[in-house]
């Protein structure tokens, strides 16, 4: 049935017999006790991951395990439990002779694997008025076996991760219940500072002692000392950037005091006629405020997309020299499986939806992101289902059907261009001082004025509605170009690719204020680009899994 109510009253009644979890068809649904509980028979979340590993090893099929629910629901517990399993079950049985070496390299990735989690989740974590621990980034953990033999070999790990929450980082009020990133609260409790990015009012009683807890979990992970403090370095540089203390952010990135406050205080103009010199034109307080900020954000980004390569450059150490021989069987050769026979086991877990009293930009993008994953749940169990039901001669009725399947209208509403709402977006931004918010709306009014998905809240016509799968949400659009922009001046990107720490000059250098981020430089990309690619990857990743039909 695709009636809820059954389905509501049955987790209801298993959840107060302090059942977890429920099996209904190839869904595994978890109703989180906020308690450690007895293990019990019946359904359980490693049933999920024997039904992967038994695709990708037996089948030679890529599976993806997808983790969704709204904030505070248990997806990184279960994502955890997954990992554990997938390795643990993980059988090196090649030859007598390198058991005991696969099986200690086997431990090793697991070791790193679940340090990993806290350490990433220290610097992608933040409180919400939701949930204490709620992931702010969206992460996916493969695990690829060797696909020769049907092996259980883990041959390898990897930690994609997307769409991080910049915004969190800089962000100069904050509502009840709301932190900055756990990593930045560490640092701020730990050295008295950043008061502007996190309030004295916002940190913890155990922030200062979770900062070594963090630092631990990373060395356990296999990151090198040295990339530890380059993370320690930036994140401190952006607590005093909050707090206008520039020459103490200089200090800790190791560049010249001087050429950044005169980067933060003007931007460089060219000159009126060929020939003519540049011009430094000073910024309004505002705008100043807007490029410190974004430069906060900017180095945040970078900060964490170190942190996760540092991660999978200790993830690959471990098999690096246990993978299983080369179908060819050479002496003494070990080689990564051929292009097209290794099948990779994906946990993606995603932040969940949200539904604040206030919604901006960023609900809007972490929802759309839910909205994608609801598309492939859609695509791939109820219009399957129904499929099962016309060959069986089943009755259902389908309007019924037609009014769930809903996301995909929605990833429309959002993404398609040209009139979707991140597409209007954007040609507002691109319009530089001619753009506002204002006109964003009247735009999405006029292009979804009769779209089913799309609507006007009755007593405030300066925000809209969209309808999505987990209920309506009011978005105020005040702030959403603004939110969408990083205006990062050239000027203040060079003054990195100048830094003495080799460190973060490789970290900052060569960025620029464009739409594209620079190789290897500051991430600059408006979030409605961010968005899309986020997408696409998830979208890329389900595609490449098989679709499973029953739990074992």
């Amino acid at each position: 049935s695709l009636d809820a109510a059954p389905l509501v009253l049955g987790l209801r009644r298993r959840f107060e017999q302090e059942t977890t979890y429920t099996r209904v068809g190839p869904v595994l649904m978890a109703v989180n006790p906020n308690r450690v509980l007895p293990e019990k028979p019946g359904p359980h979340v490693t049933d999920v991951a024997l039904a992967a590993m038994r695709g990708a090893v037996d089948e030679g099929r890529s599976q993806a395990v997808v983790i969704s629910g709204e904030s505070g629901a248990g997806k990184t517990v279960s994502a955890t439990k997954i990992i554990e399993f997938l390795i643990s079950r993980s059988s090196h049985d090649t030859g007598r002779k390198s058991f005991e070496r696969r099986e200690l390299a086997k431990e090793e990735l697991l070791s790193r694997l679940k340090a990993s989690i806290p350490a990433l989740e220290a610097l992608g974590n933040a409180g919400t008025a939701l949930n204490e621990n709620s992931s702010r980034f969206g992460k996916l953990v493969k695990l690829t076996y060797d696909g020769a033999g049907r092996a259980r070999d883990v041959v390898g790990a990897h930690v994609e991760e997307f769409l991080l929450e910049k915004a969190r980082v800089a962000r100069r009020a904050r509502g009840a219940g709301e932190r900055n990133y756990h990593f930045l609260c560490q640092l701020a409790a730990a050295a008295g500072a950043g008061a502007t990015y996190a309030p004295p009012a916002t940190l913890a009683a155990g922030d200062a002692d979770a900062l070594a807890a963090t630092e631990q979990s990373f060395r356990d992970c296999g990151v090198p000392w040295d990339d530890l403090k380059l993370l320690r370095t930036v994140g401190e540089a952006v607590l005093r950037l909050g707090d206008d203390d520039v020459d103490g952010a200089a200090r800790r990135l190791s560049v010249e005091p001087d050429a950044l406050r005169r980067a933060l205080a003007q931007r460089t103009c060219a000159g009126a006629g060929v020939g003519d010199a540049d011009v430094g034109v000073p910024y309004e307080p505002v705008e100043r405020t807007r490029v410190v900020d974004a430069l906060a954000k900017a180095l945040y980004a970078a900060l964490f997309s170190a942190a996760v390569a540092g991660v999978n450059t200790a993830l690959a150490q471990p098999l690096a020299d246990c993978r299983p021989p080369s179908a060819a069987g050479a002496a003494g050769a070990a080689a990564p499986p051929p292009p097209g026979t290794a099948a990779f086991v994906g946990i993606l877990d995603i932040y969940g939806f949200e539904i604040f009293a206030a919604n901006g930009l960023d609900q809007l993008l972490i929802n759309f992101a839910n909205e994608v994953l609801q598309r492939n749940f859609d695509d791939c169990l109820l219009a399957a289902e129904a499929a099962r039901y016309d060959a069986d001669a089943v009755p259902w009725a389908s309007l019924d059907l037609a009014r769930t399947l809903k996301s995909s209208a929605i990833v429309d509403l959002v993404t398609k261009a040209p009139r979707g709402l991140l597409p209007l977006l954007d040609e507002q931004v691109k319009l530089g001082n001619r753009g506002s918010d204002a006109a964003f709306l009247t735009q999405a009014d006029k292009a979804h004025r009769a779209s089913g998905v799309y609507a006007k809240p009755r007593l405030d016509r300066n925000a809209f509605v969209v309808a999505h799968y987990a209920g309506a949400v009011t978005y105020d659009p005040a702030g959403f170009l603004l939110s969408n922009s990083d205006p990062l001046p050239a000027d203040v990107a060079a003054v990195f690719a100048r830094s003495a720490n080799p460190g973060v000059a490789a970290l900052v250098a060569g960025a620029s204020s464009g739409d594209k981020a620079a190789p290897g430089g500051l991430p600059s990309l408006r979030d409605v680009a961010r968005a899309s690619a986020a997408s696409h990857a998830v979208v890329a990743t389900l595609a490449a899994a098989a679709p499973r039909k029953a739990l074992p």
